[in-house]
């Protein structure tokens, strides 16, 4: 499960070590970025608008709650005390929030439905 409290998702945690090559991975729903042997990057896919394969599709803890796919917006924008940046450019509504060292980013797609999660995205700053 994709927990943003931790950081982490299955067996990748950001800042965690992994015994890897610096670059860029992808496990499934999961890519995340090494260097020098730390993950400093992990996205998760929730749909496929900008790259094709496997979509995460259960709960996400954010700020202790579990948060049931498809997440909107108002569902976490209560749970952040300030937004770090955020735009909506007709296309694409997304919103950062700053935790610390870490940049945490939600992005969304608008589509004839309405906005459909596109990933989620944690990296450090």
């Amino acid at each position: 499960m994709l927990n943003l409290d931790t950081l982490s998702i299955n067996k990748f945690s950001l800042g965690g070590a992994l015994d890897k090559k610096e670059g860029n991975y992808e496990s499934g729903y999961i890519s995340y970025y090494v260097e020098n042997s730390i993950i400093k990057n992990i996205s998760v896919r929730f749909a496929e608008f900008y790259s094709k394969g496997k979509i995460y599709v259960d709960n996400v803890i954010v700020k202790t709650n579990e948060l049931a796919v498809p997440i909107k917006p108002n569902d976490i924008l209560p749970l952040y005390a300030e937004i770090y940046s955020h735009f909506d450019d007709g296309v694409e509504v997304n919103y950062q929030f700053k935790e610390e060292k870490v940049l945490l980013e939600f992005s969304w797609n608008k589509c004839k439905s309405g906005l459909e999660l596109n990933y989620i995205n944690l990296q450090f700053i």
